[in-house]
């Protein structure tokens, strides 16, 4: 190698600046997601870099890009959390915008979710009630079993299954707090006969006793 190639090789390594260390170490913690040291060291590394002209800068942008999005993706993940854990409006026993005209005699299968029941006149035979109306029970869910082609379980075996299906709905509407001791879940589950017809549907009812 020439001398001339020697001092050039020397004078490139000599002008060349080293990697601020602030910088790979913003990147490291960014990436991470230690999102403060990430944002306290891209911060300083960038001062160091402009002061001592050192290289680096783009790790340390970097670094404050992806301290940024973590920022942004927690905030939305907390407001995400809140709003789900939020009370729901569940159903309640004494009022609703339900406007349907009342029937003195009805199945209970017949009514939907947020119906309400005045009283019961049979097993599953009740009278439906206006909700803007005095009433003692309102439908909350119809949970259904996909079991078209089973014959009839028996109704220990339905009532069993509705009730874990009825009250499991019924703490969801109510979460995060508990069922008040007043409301108590009421399961009504289908006959031999209405089973064979179809479809295999419960009711659930909040009910005031």
């Amino acid at each position: 190698m020439s001398q001339d190639s020697q001092v050039g090789s020397a004078q490139e390594a000599v002008a060349k600046p080293s990697t601020d260390g602030f910088a790979i170490a913003a990147l490291i913690c960014a990436i991470l997601g230690i999102v403060p040291l990430g944002l306290l060291f891209g911060i300083i590394a960038l001062v160091r870099i402009h002061k001592r002209r050192r290289s680096g800068r783009g790790l340390a942008i970097s670094s404050l890009v992806i301290s940024g999005l973590w920022v942004v993706g927690v905030a939305l993940a907390v407001v995400f959390a809140m709003h789900k854990a939020s009370p729901q409006a569940a159903p309640t026993t004494t009022a609703s915008s339900t406007t349907q005209p009342a029937n003195n005699d009805i199945s209970v299968f017949a009514l939907g979710a947020n119906e309400c029941i005045n009283s019961r006149t049979g097993t599953n035979h009740v009278q439906h009630a206006r909700c803007d109306q005095p009433h003692n029970e309102q439908i909350f869910a119809k949970p259904e079993l996909d079991w078209r082609r089973t014959p009839y379980p028996g109704a220990s075996v339905l009532q069993s299954k509705f009730t874990a299906e009825c009250e499991h709905r019924a703490k969801v509407l109510y979460a995060p707090d508990p069922i008040p001791a007043e409301v108590k879940v009421r399961v009504y589950v289908p006959s031999e006969t209405e089973w064979n017809s179809g479809p295999q549907v419960a009711a659930c009812s909040f009910t005031n006793p």
